[in-house]
């Protein structure tokens, strides 16, 4: 027992940063180096049952601990998993409620511009009919005065069939001028109007914005486009 007597162990034993038991002899045994350690068994018997059964309850708790711990990340993630359902629930209900919106407002619109449309068209037809009911009126009264003056005059019969025939050359390049002008007999030789977003006639390629939408009215229908390229006539450069 004289070695766990010494200073020098029972100042190791004290400065030690491991916990240190001590077990010296017998139990009525007692040594300076059991009042300095951390805990005191009376014998090495002792010790190893000490060691012995705090190892199966440290065990035990380590159990114990790891059952709590996966159970309680169990309830987070869980908890966690309801939130994103839910979130996602709500964006969603959210999304398709914008694209409803849209579609119905793009619907509206889109039946409004042709509603404009057509009320363009048919103004210029009624314009149109009026005119050639003018022009065949003003012909019948010519057509008229002509019968009167036949009988007066041989020459001036044949000046008034000269005027007669200006007159119907002016008329038929009236009316074709008429028909050529016509949008609707434009669009049927090929040719398109395109709109911007806004609903403007875009007459020069360069007027269109790099990737916008654009509308092109053909005799038969609409097309709907998005601008990849502008090109201008005249110049090498183009935007992309």
């Amino acid at each position: 027992l004289k070695a766990f007597n010494s200073e020098s162990v029972a100042e190791a034993i004290f400065a030690s940063r491991v916990p240190v038991i001590t077990g010296v002899g017998h139990e009525k045994d007692e040594t300076i180096a059991d009042y300095v350690a951390d805990i005191r068994c009376s014998t090495p018997t002792a010790v190893a049952a000490l060691l012995r059964n705090n190892r199966q309850a440290l065990l035990q708790k380590i159990d114990d601990h790891a059952d709590y711990a996966v159970s309680a990340m169990e309830e987070i993630l869980e908890s966690y998993r309801s939130r994103i359902e839910q979130a996602v629930t709500a964006i969603t209900t959210e999304v398709d409620a914008l694209l409803d919106f849209c579609a119905t407002e793009m619907g509206r619109l889109t039946n409004l511009i042709e509603a404009r449309y057509q009320k363009i068209f048919r103004v210029f037809d009624d314009i149109q009919s009026g005119f050639i009911r003018v022009l065949s009126r003003q012909w019948e009264r010519m057509r008229q005065d002509s019968h009167a003056v036949r009988t007066a005059s041989g020459e001036v019969l044949h000046n008034f069939e000269l005027l007669l025939m200006r007159f119907q050359k002016r008329l038929d390049t009236g009316q074709a001028t008429l028909v050529f002008l016509n949008p609707e007999a434009i669009l049927r030789r090929g040719y398109s109007i395109t709109f911007d977003e806004n609903n403007h006639v875009l007459k020069r390629a360069v007027d269109a914005q790099p990737a916008s939408r654009v509308r092109i009215k053909r005799s038969e229908g609409q097309l709907s486009a998005k601008v990849e390229r502008i090109t201008d006539k005249g110049r090498a450069d183009d935007q992309g």
